[in-house]
């Protein structure tokens, strides 16, 4: 999503800009399924010429060939399924093992020197390292160092040579070396945070940055983080903040069926605005999952007509519970915008994205429902899934100027 703010122009600012831009474009292009298959072509194509060196020993060149081959079949197909693949791993993280299964496979099939097959199977550690970040990618090279450095030693032990330490030592650590790289590779593109997640964003609208309100007067971005909500009503109130509590001190959610009637049945309330019962909202949704939530609101925060107070706070309750029952997600992102003759609620998350594309599956209504409703106050409803992942929900309902 785009947000506006005021330009202030000077050559050094223009310049800054046009970087930013440029930094901005590469890390919509350069997302989690184009690093997967783009490493491997890039590898098949080292593989290959590898094969072509002179002094290469020849008797290898048919097996060494016909695998080679066999690979690119193989990355013909994952660059046609990488999409679907890489939402496949980011649910389920174990089929990322069977890629480094087959990799060491591949490897071993060559004979087991680092060339031809060495940079190809170590493709398999990209993903873990876009998706897990350090952790994971320590793990997956600590599993591939482990796997490849065992099959060299029983090889060197078998044939009855002198092992050579030097060479184990370069196998071992040559994974390790990869997953860093990627790594640093990963923050370089702004991707601090889990891959396809918010930290970008939360970042482009940090640091004291502002929005142009509806009356044409500067407006602080207000980010939350729910960490109290008592405090921020009477913030807006105009009253004393209440005592910051840490995450440690807030009490978990009651388990009643009273409670979860409250929770997952909203109700427009007439002693909050809009922005404050979405925090609620997004609060109490929280305390029952592991979702990190975060709320901006833009511009002037101005009074809705109580149906669309309603059909907003039923869009934002929907999205923020598929995003804690099906998404899988690490992070999601609530923005409302409020401009001159619209207002904008946005929901994005970092999941796995439509799993059959389209969020109108058979026997899932309450979207539709939500469409409908927004359809009659002369609004729009549009999801759709992001570049690297994840789902966005915006719906626009139009404001009296």
């Amino acid at each position: 999503m785009a947000f506006c703010c005021p330009l202030f122009i000077s050559s050094t600012s223009v310049k800054g800009s046009a970087v930013k831009v440029s930094l901005d474009k590469w890390r919509v292009r350069w997302n989690d399924d184009t690093a997967f298959y783009s490493y491997r072509w890039l590898a098949w194509a080292v593989a290959g010429l590898s094969l072509t060196v002179p002094g290469r020993a020849l008797d290898s060149l048919p097996r060494d060939a016909g695998i080679l081959l066999l690979l690119g079949v193989i990355t013909v197909a994952a660059t046609a399924m990488a999409h679907g693949y890489v939402r496949l791993a980011r649910r389920r993280p174990a089929v990322m093992l069977l890629d480094v299964l087959a990799g060491i496979a591949v490897v071993w099939l060559g004979g087991g020197g680092a060339l031809p097959f060495l940079p190809y199977a170590l493709g398999a550690l990209v993903l873990p390292t876009l998706l897990g970040g350090w952790r994971t990618a320590i793990i997956a090279g600590v599993v591939f160092s482990f796997l490849d450095s065992s099959c060299l030693l029983l090889q060197q032990m078998s044939s009855g040579d002198t092992i050579n330490l030097a060479l184990v030592g370069f196998r071992a650590v040559a994974p390790l070396a990869f997953v860093c790289a990627w790594a640093l590779l990963r923050q370089l593109l702004g991707h601090s945070e889990h891959p396809g997640s918010l930290a970008g964003q939360r970042q482009t609208m940090g640091g004291g940055r502002r929005a142009a309100g509806g009356d044409g007067s500067d407006h602080l971005l207000r980010l939350s983080i729910f960490a109290d909500l008592e405090s921020d009503a009477s913030m807006r109130a105009g009253g004393a903040a209440a005592p910051q509590r840490t995450a440690s001190q807030m009490e978990p959610a009651p388990r009643s069926e009273a409670a979860r009637h409250a929770i997952f049945d909203p109700t427009p309330s007439e002693e909050l605005s809009f922005p404050a019962e979405i925090d609620q909202l997004a609060l109490n949704i929280g305390r029952q999952s592991t979702v990190a939530m975060q709320l901006t609101t833009l511009g002037a925060v101005r009074p809705l007509s109580g149906a669309q107070h309603s059909v907003l706070l039923r869009t934002a309750h929907e999205a923020l519970l598929n995003i804690n029952q099906h998404a899988h997600a690490h992070s999601a992102m609530i923005t409302i915008s409020f401009e001159p003759q619209a207002v904008t609620l946005a929901v994005q998350d970092d999941g796995v994205g439509l799993l059959d594309g389209t969020y109108e599956r058979p026997g899932m209504h309450a979207l539709r429902a939500v469409r409908y409703r927004l359809a009659e106050l002369d609004g729009q409803l549009a999801v759709f899934e992001g570049e690297s992942g994840g789902v966005t929900l915006r719906a626009t309902l139009p404001l009296d100027a």
